[in-house]
């Protein structure tokens, strides 16, 4: 399988294993403690990681969201990390893209683990090193419509960072964070397949 093909198929496994833990979720979120199933409205993404759902049963969701996490980090430092090769810039910055995506997501993996907040404060540092070099190569190579899209996601970032830390209409960040994790996953697929074609018409 040509490496061009690993995001996009990752990010689609991802999405069918996201899909799957939600539906063996319990129930309880952050308006009611005693719902039933996930709420797409008021679940976060963190819940399905949990050990124990919000209504205090046993969560059988966490084994798939785990997996489904792995392999979204992974995914997403190898897509990173592979960008940072068409970039027009010195090797110490390649190196420091690449190290970013890597750090990003690894730290990532901590998200369901009592370091949550330390987790989501270092991965949102690197991960905005790899977001603003992705609009680099967008820029570089005058793809503006995908660079105005990139401008939208990190603007959904700055959104839900926003949330989280001052703790206001903490109702609506579940929705938020979802909204953020569509878009996200629908520009780097975008971006895997225009790269996917450059290297198509190169090769023939």
């Amino acid at each position: 399988m040509k490496t061009d093909k690993i995001p996009l198929l990752g990010i689609i496994v991802f999405v069918v294993l996201y899909g799957y833990a939600a539906c063996l979720y319990p129930g309880g979120n952050q308006t009611d403690m005693k719902a039933a199933g996930f709420n797409w409205l008021h679940n976060y993404w963190c819940d399905l990681l949990s050990m124990d759902a919000g209504n205090g049963k046993i969560n059988p969701a966490r084994p798939a969201a785990m997996l489904a996490m792995v392999l979204l980090g992974s995914v997403l430092a190898f897509f990173w990390y592979r960008l940072a090769g068409f970039l027009d810039c010195s090797p110490r910055m390649r190196a420091l893209i690449r190290a970013s995506g890597i750090i990003s997501m690894a730290t990532a993996f901590l998200l369901f683990t009592p370091f949550h907040d330390t987790a989501l404060a270092v991965s949102g540092g690197t991960g905005f090193v790899v977001l603003v070099a992705t609009m680099a190569f967008l820029r570089q190579n005058n793809l503006i419509q995908l660079f105005h899209f990139g401008a939208f996601c990190v603007g959904l970032v700055a959104v839900n960072n926003l949330i989280y830390w001052s703790k206001t209409y903490l109702e609506w960040l579940p929705l938020v964070q979802k909204i953020t994790f569509c878009a996200i996953l629908y520009w780097v697929a975008s971006i895997s397949l225009l790269l996917k074609r450059r290297r198509d018409d190169r090769d023939t």
